[in-house]
């Protein structure tokens, strides 16, 4: 089953309704660690096996040249 990683960007109850869905999903900002570089949080992901969520459209480049594309990104654009 797909792991997440919540980035401190996104909303903790967002972390909960994807457990409630029965994913297992780290939330930064919740779970700590807080204050990871955008490269860290790639790192994070890539030790842990999980797929990044952030509103961060910079993580496309990021991931992709730090890890070669071994880490997953999903990028939400949400209106309020």
């Amino acid at each position: 089953m797909i792991a997440f990683l919540a980035d401190e960007n996104i909303s903790p109850e967002c972390a909960r309704h994807l457990e409630d869905l029965g994913y297992a999903c780290r939330s930064l900002l919740r779970d700590g660690p807080r204050g990871l570089s955008d490269s860290e949080v790639v790192g994070l992901a890539k030790r842990e096996g999980r797929v990044i969520i952030t509103h961060d459209l910079d993580f496309g480049e990021i991931y992709h040249a730090a890890s070669g594309g071994e880490v997953g990104v999903i990028v939400l654009r949400l209106r309020h």
